[in-house]
């Protein structure tokens, strides 16, 4: 019995089982950073992708809307907005009108009746917060028409005006994200094909054809069909496409 106490008491004085010692925390403490920095990058990715896929569906939304409008307008694009400095001429987006300020009426814009949502504009991660946003002119959108739609210039039938839809092969591109880096872009909401195209979706953009469809297109692919980084640019193709011009262009 005298034995069996001793041991009781033995038992007793042991420090307790469940307790846990320094290194053992921080090991644990080790493997919950290790899974943090596993699980960090694929969340920001995640997220990524669906605020790509909101910009996605913005530009199909657009694309829905230029075709109501040529529906109602014999077929004829919505002005591109190539000459940047005119007042009170409505393009696809929006009017400038110089006794307002912020003077790019989005309200006025072609497409609104069809449409009526300023956030239809905004790809997701556009941040307005920067240093090149605040040096834009234009501050109502992230999107660009092909200028290819009034020709590179105010009009292919006079200023202001536009081909028309079947003028255009379906798989051409209507629109697309400038460079954000590039406040010089931001003047109007009309481009070359070769002014570049956004970074922020990390290996391509976001591109919508006068057919309807999107295509999330690589930048190699954009750089070899526009005409950037040396590429001579595909002439006519799916970007250089200018019913008046042999080279599209």
């Amino acid at each position: 019995m005298k034995k069996l106490q001793q041991a009781h008491c033995r038992a007793e004085s042991r420090p307790s089982d469940h307790a846990f010692t320094l290194i053992e925390l921080l090991v644990v403490i080790a493997i919950i950073a290790i899974l943090a920095g596993m699980l960090l990058p694929a969340l920001a990715k995640a997220k990524e992708q669906g605020q790509r896929s909101r910009c996605i569906a913005n530009v199909k939304q657009i694309l829905a809307a230029t075709h109501m409008y040529t529906t109602d307008y014999n077929d004829y694009m919505p002005y591109t907005s190539w000459s940047s400095d005119t007042f009170n001429v409505a393009n696809w987006m929006y009017m400038r009108v110089a006794t307002n300020r912020p003077d790019h009426t989005v309200e006025r814009g072609l497409l609104w009746p069809y449409h009526q949502a300023k956030n239809l504009y905004w790809c997701p991660l556009d941040k307005t917060n920067t240093t090149y946003f605040k040096l834009r002119d234009m501050k109502v959108g992230s999107y660009v028409m092909n200028g290819a739609v009034s020709g590179y210039s105010t009009g292919p039938r006079g200023a202001y005006t536009t081909y028309r839809m079947a003028e255009f092969q379906p798989d051409c591109m209507l629109y697309w994200e400038p460079d954000e880096k590039q406040p010089s872009y931001f003047d109007n909401v009309a481009s070359r094909p070769d002014e570049g195209v956004t970074q922020r979706h990390n290996t391509g953009t976001v591109m919508g054809m006068f057919g309807g469809q999107t295509e999330y297109m690589k930048f190699k692919t954009y750089y070899i069909e526009a005409g950037i980084g040396g590429y001579p640019g595909i002439r006519p193709g799916r970007f250089w496409c200018n019913p008046g011009s042999r080279r599209g262009d």
